[in-house]
């Protein structure tokens, strides 16, 4: 079995993410993928109007990438992950 498969299955198990899970996932995305930036900005609006937590966020302005811009990446050459990975 090739390393990026068995960091991949460390992480699904260490996240409890049980095969019915893994199967809806995918379709999960879709509807997921449009609404993401608008669901991030209110999670930073949320979490910057507590003033303890906005102190270690910053005031910086955040970019999240699009599913595309992910790909760009995060391909399957690479094992769809970047950085550390669980042993």
């Amino acid at each position: 079995m090739a390393q990026d498969q068995i960091d991949r299955d460390g992480r699904i198990k260490f996240m409890n993410i049980t095969e019915e899970a893994r199967r809806l996932l995918p379709e999960f995305w879709r509807f997921l993928d449009p609404k993401l930036d608008e669901i991030l900005d209110g999670f930073y609006k949320h979490v910057t109007s507590v003033p303890s937590l906005a102190k270690m966020i910053g005031d910086q302005t955040w970019h999240y990438p699009s599913s595309a811009e992910c790909l760009e990446c995060h391909t399957d050459g690479g094992g769809r992950t970047l950085g550390p990975t669980m042993a």
